[in-house]
């Protein structure tokens, strides 16, 4: 039981740094970038719409993640 404990404290942990800390400077980094890139190429464009949307997808598939590690402790079966 303390290593499921251990493994759940750990990714609640890195998904809020990943959250506050690597998400913001990856958009940050975008930010800066976007001007060294050709937005008139229709296919440069449309990856870039597709990446960006990445940054909103990011933290919701980080809950997933936790919500699934949480559902999975809690109903896993151990014999008596």
């Amino acid at each position: 039981m303390m290593r499921e404990v251990v493994f759940g404290l750990m990714a609640i942990i890195l998904l809020g740094y990943l959250l506050y800390f690597i998400t913001p400077m990856m958009v940050t980094m975008k930010d800066f970038s976007i001007q060294t890139v050709n937005m008139t190429d229709p296919t440069i464009e449309v990856y870039f719409e597709m990446g960006d949307g990445m940054y909103a997808i990011l933290g919701l598939v980080g809950f997933g993640v936790i919500t699934f590690l949480i559902f999975a402790y809690a109903t896993r079966q151990e014999p008596i």
